[in-house]
C-alpha cells in the first residue's frame, strides 16, 4: 500500500507588496546566488587573517624643558600643562592667610586650638591694603591666622642653619648660627612630635605650591606659550644626536600636534629598544556598517544621508573608508609611558597561512601620507599632558581690538584681580566729552562764544591704547612693519602689567582684524599617579571684531554753559 507524506514549510511574508526586500526569500536559490555575486562574496582574495604582529623600534623619554631661556630637568611628577602654564602665585594678601590656614589644618583641631594664638602672635598677618578704604582681612581674623609666608621663611632659615651646623661640625670651623623659634613652648611628648612633623610637611608643601622661580612659557610679544622639550633620540633613523620638540600653544589644548621636531644642538642619543609582539584586533567604530549581507545593522548612523558636495573630499574619503575599507583595518596595542618619544622601524605580520610579511611604512616609496607623526620627522610622541580638567571662573579678562576710526588698537580690561585677591568687573562708562551737559545758561554772558575747541575726547579708564612703534631689525632677518606698544602702562591686571605688555611690544601681526580675548583662570587636573595639581593658566581666543572707543580729535563742540542760549 502506498503512503502519502506531507509537510508544511514556514516562510516569511510581508503584508504589503511594496516591501519585498524585507522578505529575504529563500525559495529562489538563483536569486540568492545572484545577490551574493552582486555583493562580491564570490570574489576571493589570496590573503590570510593576521594572527600575530611584531613591532620593533626605539624609544626615549623627555629629559629637559626649556622656556624663555631657562632649561630645567623634566620628570614625571607633574603634567606638562602645569609646567608650561603655571605662573608665580601671589604671596601677599589672601595667599598668606590661606597658607596659614593650611598649616593649622596640618596641626589638627586640638593642637590648632591651643597653638593658634602663639603662631598668630609670632608670625602676624598684616591687613591687606585695597583700593578702597576698608581692608578685606579685618583685625580679628589677623589675630587668629598666622602669616604663612613668614612661617615658611622661618622654617627654611632653620633648615639652612641645620645644614650649616652639620657642615661646621665636619669642617670644625666657628660660625654663629641664629635659629628662629617655630614651636610654641609648653608642648612635649606626642604633641611635640606632631608639631615638628607638621612644620616639615608644611615647608615641603609651601615649596611645591609657591615656587620661588617659575617656568612659565608665556610670551608677551606673541600672546601665546612657547617652549621646547628635548629627548635623547635621533631626528632621523640611524642618525646621531638628540631631538628638540618645539611647541606653541594658546592655552586651550596641548597635544602631540602642537610640537614640531628639529635636531638639537648638543647631546647624544640614548634610546631603549622597543620589541612588542601582540595579537591584532579588527578596528571598530560607532555606526560601522555590517560586513555581511544577512546581518542586521543598527540605526546609529545613516551613511546614505551624508550631505556631501563634489568638492567636499573629506566627507567623501570618510564615507569610502566606512563603507568599503572599514573592516580591512586592524588595531595593535602598544603600551607607552607618558612623556615617551618613539620610532617604529619594522612591522612584521604573521597570518593563518604561516606566512610572515613585512609591512612597509606609510611614508616609504614617496608616500607622504602620515598620521600621529610629528612634522619634519618619523617620530611619535605621547606627551605628558593631563587632558581635560576643571577650570575655575575668570580671574582676568582682556580684550584686544582694532579701532579703525581712531587708527589705534586698544587693550580693554573687563575683569581684573585686585591686590586683595578679589575678582571685580573693571567696566567704566564711556563719557562722551563732546556732549554738552545741562548747566545753567545764565552763567555765561551773551557775548561769550557759543562753541569751543576740543583737542581730543576722553575714553574710559579701562581702555589702554596700543600705539605703533618701530622695532629694530637684526642684521640678516626679515624686516617687520611695526609693533604695538602700550602707551599708558598703568593697568591693574597681569596681561598689561609692567612685566608683560607694559614693557614688551606686541608683534603687530599677532592682533588680527577680529581681535583677541585673553583670560586667566584656575585649572585643576588629576595626574596618572592619582595626585591633583592646581595652577593658574592663560588662554587666547578669537575676539568679537573691531571696536570703537569714541576717541576723536580736533573738534568744535557747543559750550556746555550756552545750552538754551543763542546759536
Amino acid at each position: 500500500m502506498s503512503s502519502v507524506t506531507s509537510w508544511t514549510r514556514l516562510e516569511p511574508r510581508t503584508r504589503s507588496e511594496t516591501l519585498p526586500g524585507l522578505e529575504a526569500r529563500i525559495h529562489d536559490p538563483l536569486w540568492m546566488l545572484t545577490r551574493q555575486w552582486q555583493f562580491g562574496e564570490f570574489r576571493a582574495e589570496d590573503a590570510g587573517s593576521p594572527i600575530s604582529v611584531r613591532v620593533r623600534g626605539e624609544r626615549a623619554s623627555l629629559t629637559s624643558y626649556s622656556a624663555n631661556g631657562a632649561t630645567t630637568p623634566l620628570g614625571s611628577g607633574m603634567p606638562l600643562d602645569r609646567i608650561v602654564e603655571r605662573e608665580a602665585p601671589r604671596k601677599d594678601g589672601p595667599e598668606r592667610a590661606a597658607a596659614g590656614l593650611h598649616f593649622l589644618r596640618l596641626l589638627g583641631s586640638s593642637l590648632a586650638t591651643r597653638a593658634r594664638a602663639w603662631y598668630a602672635h609670632k608670625f602676624p598677618l598684616a591687613p591687606v591694603a585695597t583700593r578702597g578704604t576698608q581692608a578685606d582681612l579685618p583685625l580679628p581674623v589677623s589675630r587668629l591666622i598666622p602669616d604663612g609666608a613668614k612661617l615658611y621663611d622661618a622654617l627654611s632659615a632653620n633648615s639652612r642653619s641645620l645644614r650649616r651646623r652639620i657642615g661646621r661640625r665636619r669642617s670644625k670651623s666657628r660660625l654663629r648660627i641664629t635659629r628662629v623659634r617655630t614651636i610654641p613652648p609648653g608642648f612635649a611628648g606626642a604633641d611635640l612630635g606632631v608639631i615638628t612633623e607638621a612644620c616639615e610637611t608644611y615647608r615641603k608643601w609651601y615649596q611645591s605650591a609657591y615656587p620661588r622661580a617659575t617656568t612659565s612659557a608665556w610670551r608677551a610679544d606673541l600672546l601665546r606659550y612657547q617652549f621646547s622639550a628635548t629627548a635623547p633620540i635621533a631626528l632621523a633613523a640611524g642618525g646621531k644626536g638628540q631631538t628638540e620638540l618645539v611647541a606653541s600653544s594658546t592655552g586651550a589644548s596641548l597635544d602631540w600636534h602642537s610640537f614640531d621636531a628639529r635636531s638639537a644642538t648638543s647631546g647624544t642619543a640614548a634610546t631603549v629598544p622597543l620589541d612588542v609582539t601582540a595579537l591584532p584586533a579588527p578596528a571598530r567604530f560607532g555606526g560601522m556598517p555590517a560586513a555581511r549581507w544577512w546581518e542586521f545593522e543598527e540605526g546609529a548612523m545613516d551613511f546614505g544621508a551624508l550631505d556631501t558636495a563634489p568638492e567636499d573630499l573629506g566627507r567623501l574619503v570618510l564615507a569610502e573608508f566606512a563603507l568599503v575599507y572599514g573592516n580591512d583595518f586592524f588595531v595593535v596595542p602598544l603600551d607607552l609611558a607618558v612623556g615617551t618619544v618613539c620610532r617604529l622601524t619594522s612591522l612584521e605580520v604573521a597570518n593563518n597561512f604561516g606566512e610572515r610579511l613585512s609591512v612597509p611604512a606609510s611614508t616609504s616609496a614617496g608616500n607622504t601620507w602620515r598620521l600621529f607623526q610629528i612634522s619634519q620627522s618619523d617620530l611619535f610622541m605621547l606627551p605628558p599632558v593631563a587632558g581635560v580638567g576643571l577650570e575655575g571662573p575668570e580671574l582676568e579678562e582682556v580684550a584686544l581690538m582694532r579701532d579703525e576710526m581712531a587708527n589705534l588698537a586698544w587693550a580693554v580690561e573687563h575683569v581684573v584681580e585686585g591686590p586683595e585677591g578679589i575678582v571685580r568687573c573693571n567696566e567704566r562708562d564711556n563719557v562722551d566729552s563732546t556732549a554738552p551737559t545741562a548747566a545753567a545758561s545764565t552763567l555765561a554772558s551773551d557775548a561769550a562764544p557759543v562753541f569751543e575747541y576740543r583737542l581730543a575726547t576722553s575714553v574710559p579708564d579701562n581702555w589702554y591704547p596700543l600705539v605703533p612703534k618701530s622695532v629694530p631689525v637684526p642684521p640678516g632677518s626679515a624686516p617687520r612693519a611695526m609693533a604695538l606698544q602700550l602707551a599708558r602702562p598703568s593697568a591693574l591686571g597681569k596681561f598689561l602689567g609692567a612685566q608683560e605688555l607694559g614693557s614688551t611690544p606686541l608683534n603687530e601681526e599677532e592682533l588680527p582684524r577680529n581681535g583677541l580675548k585673553l583670560t586667566r583662570h584656575w585649572k585643576y587636573v588629576r595626574w596618572v599617579d592619582g595626585s591633583t595639581h592646581l595652577w593658574i593658566g592663560r588662554q587666547r581666543a578669537a575676539g568679537r571684531g573691531e571696536g570703537s572707543s569714541g576717541l576723536q580729535f580736533d573738534l568744535i563742540v557747543p559750550r556746555a554753559d550756552r545750552i538754551g542760549g543763542e546759536t
